[in-house]
């Protein structure tokens, strides 16, 4: 528990201090909802610095990006919530075919900026917001928040996404991927790039992926992996909190090399690993027919490899 509480004090420190961030525009009106819409062309970006807030991003066939900022503090009365929205203003700008959407606590200084972070997260202001995005489908996505959980479909461009305080999802996604969360899940179905997927406080579980090649890392939970094709490159998996299952056609071209420090690896549809003994604690498949490399490693679980 100690290890995950200074992770995630580390992961916010360097949300907020090493980050790259976005330089903040003028200001948009505190009001609680904001709906905006920009012209722009396919082949954008989307670019996103943000406190505290969910995401939820869909795709259309229009040359326009729609925004809708709903925020709500139902604890509170009418005069309190127009004062806390002063001190979380929203502001969306266009720069070319780049969209801003920028929101940083009027509360924050140099020196305690982390520390007004956790008091929100905690939810001493008990306000939430949710951020409803229509983009291009083929766009570039850089989102950070430092609140809230991330959801994308149907995208086709790069997605950089970063929450230290939610679980992300990502849906027929068509380009590069990288993932990262201090507290929650990742999920993607049908992505086709490469994958990044890191998160310290939850399970990671990629389905359906047609990708070039996928790593792993978690140190709070579960990875279950389902690949639809060979990957061009080397692959990994690790976590040092849960299982390992890994599921791949049979017929596949690819080498394997698990271990586990805490648990046992199985295997199933697997010719080559038949010789391997039941319950051992690593195992070594090297293909004939040459393909990638996959890595699995888990200190906390069991590994399971079947092949269909």
């Amino acid at each position: 528990m100690q290890y995950r509480t200074l992770l995630l004090l580390l992961t916010l420190t360097t949300f907020h201090l090493s980050a790259d961030p976005i330089p903040p525009p003028s200001t948009e009106e505190t009001t609680p909802t904001i709906s905006r819409s920009f012209v722009v062309k396919a082949g954008g970006k989307l670019n996103v610095d943000v406190d505290i807030g969910d995401f939820q991003i869909v795709t259309s066939d229009q040359s326009k990006i729609d925004v809708v900022v709903k925020r709500e503090a139902p604890d509170l009365k009418e005069n309190e919530i127009t004062d806390l929205l002063k001190k979380y203003p929203v502001s969306l700008t266009q720069n070319g075919n780049e969209v801003l959407i920028y929101s940083k606590s009027t509360e924050y200084s140099t020196d305690g900026g982390l520390f007004s972070l956790l008091g929100h997260q905690s939810g001493r202001h008990r306000l939430t917001v949710h951020y409803q995005v229509t983009v291009p489908k083929k766009f570039e996505m850089q989102i950070k928040t430092a609140g809230g959980s991330i959801e994308i479909a149907s995208l086709q461009g790069k997605v950089d996404t970063v929450t230290a305080g939610g679980s992300i999802t990502l849906t027929d996604i068509q380009g590069p991927v990288s993932a990262s969360t201090s507290g929650g899940d990742i999920k993607t179905t049908r992505c086709t790039g490469q994958m990044v997927a890191r998160t310290s406080g939850g399970s990671i579980t990629i389905n359906e992926f047609t990708g070039t090649s996928v790593h792993t890392e978690t140190s709070g939970g579960n990875i279950l992996t389902g690949l639809d094709s060979v990957p061009k490159s080397n692959c990994t998996f690790v976590t040092t909190g849960g299982n390992i299952i890994l599921k791949f056609p049979a017929n596949f071209a690819v080498s394997l090399d698990a271990s586990t420090v805490g648990g046992q690896i199985s295997t199933s549809g697997i010719p080559d690993a038949v010789k391997n003994s039941p319950g051992s604690s690593s195992l070594k498949v090297k293909s004939t027919k040459g393909g990638p490399l996959l890595s699995l490693q888990t200190t906390g679980g069991n590994i399971q490899i079947v092949g269909q």
